[in-house]
């Protein structure tokens, strides 16, 4: 995670999260899933601080084993995280 991150989001099923979206001291947001145990920094995302900020998560089912989440900042498309169901 970025240095001292603060949880925006997250999703829990249970004990631990399976998505968290993160935002370090630095504006850099971080997005981990249960899937994905490494934690994906977007280095394309600022969050500049007392400014309101859209940011959007989209969960892309696939109907084999692999779907993703697409991450949208400011309504500018920042990247995707692939995920895989075992």
């Amino acid at each position: 995670m970025p240095s001292e991150s603060h949880k925006v989001f997250s999703i829990s099923f249970g004990p631990s999260d399976a998505v968290t979206l993160s935002v370090g001291s630095n504006g850099s947001l971080a997005l981990q899933t249960r899937a994905v145990q490494s934690v994906e920094v977007l280095s394309k995302s600022k969050v500049t601080t007392s400014r309101w900020t859209h940011i959007t998560l989209v969960h892309h089912k696939h109907r084999t084993s692999h779907g993703s989440i697409c991450m949208s900042f400011k309504t500018v498309p920042i990247g995707c995280l692939t995920l895989s169901y075992d």
